[in-house]
């Protein structure tokens, strides 16, 4: 959205907040000052200090700083957000690459365990059922 356009606009962002009791709040946040409240005098930098305790409230504060920034800036933030998205979803496949090949990994050496296991379970009935350990094997 062009920030000019944007500015003219009164942009208003809900946000619910729940304390550590249980409280829930709907916190209000506007980009246009409005003459209804009574205090005024927030500035900035009280708001930047709120948004630093509170991650849903500082995106909120993020949303709506974009507002004031020129498109030059608006067109890099979106830009350096969709390489982010990009490097996480080639980081979420490489772990799930990775985690099918361990998986088969696994499978493998399970099956050769295995397989080992039953010969020498075959090797002990054997014993146990009195046959020579001198036993050749032709084919």
């Amino acid at each position: 959205m062009n920030p000019e356009i944007a500015s003219d606009k009164q942009s208003i962002v809900d946000v619910l907040c729940k304390d550590s009791y249980g409280n829930t709040y709907i916190a209000e946040m506007q980009l246009a000052k409005d003459k209804s409240f009574e205090k005024q005098d927030t500035t900035d930098e009280d708001l930047r200090k709120i948004a630093e305790k509170s991650p849903i409230i500082k995106l909120a504060y993020d949303e709506l700083d974009k507002f004031h920034w020129n498109e030059k800036d608006l067109v890099a933030c979106e830009e350096r957000v969709m390489d982010l998205q990009k490097e996480a979803a080639i980081w979420e496949q490489r772990l799930d690459d990775a985690t099918q090949k361990g998986i088969q990994i696994g499978h493998e050496k399970g099956r050769a365990e295995g397989r080992k296991e039953e010969k020498i379970e075959v090797a002990k009935n054997l014993l146990k059922a009195g046959v020579s350990i001198n036993i050749s094997y032709h084919k």
